[in-house]
């Protein structure tokens, strides 16, 4: 079968297919033309599949795929006033996100350090100092699952202690975004 027929035969189905998924008319008819030359580059020197349909849909498919990352890589950046409204933004909520880690950090420092004893020395070695659980094991003269039990029941206290004390906002990635400790919760913050 050639280019030509099975243009003819797929051309008036997939423009509508590509037209329903791309919205500018003059990028809908790049992809069309992106189509129809993949086809014709394969059919030049291989025979045509044996599920015509489904390969010139997914030829179509991987086209409008294609597109839409591109599109959404070079997204228009406001220029002007707008510009460096939007930079002085960014440039405060990183500042204020800073502060809110910092203060977090201090609070759950000084929370490691009440903890009872097995479990603050787990975090402190494990989490702050960096150590594998296998060596702070070692270490301790226990078992590694003896010491996986210390570091995962101190984490649950940890939390209970910072839900306890302090209130903290956290971004979509995670990130605390502010920290506020309430008066009774004797943090060192």
């Amino acid at each position: 079968m050639t280019t030509q027929l099975i243009w003819q035969q797929f051309r008036d189905e997939l423009d509508a297919f590509i037209r329903r998924r791309v919205a500018n008319a003059a990028d809908a008819e790049d992809l069309r033309q992106q189509v129809y030359l993949h086809i014709h580059r394969h059919l030049k020197h291989n025979d045509p599949p044996q599920h015509l349909r489904g390969w010139v849909y997914q030829i179509a498919r991987n086209a409008i795929t294609d597109h839409h990352r591109r599109r959404a890589g070079r997204r228009e950046q406001p220029t002007g006033e707008t510009d460096l409204a939007a930079k002085a933004r960014a440039t405060e909520a990183e500042a204020s996100a800073a502060e809110a880690a910092q203060g977090l950090a201090r609070c759950l420092l000084g929370m490691v350090d009440r903890l009872p004893e097995p479990y603050g020395q787990a975090l402190r070695w494990t989490e702050l100092e960096g150590m594998t659980q296998q060596q702070a094991a070692a270490r301790a003269g226990v078992s590694l699952s003896g010491m996986k039990s210390r570091v995962q029941r101190g984490r649950a206290k940890l939390q209970e202690a910072l839900l306890a004390c302090c209130e903290v906002e956290f971004d979509a990635r995670r990130r605390p975004t502010s920290h506020r400790c309430r008066s009774a919760c004797n943090c060192s913050s």
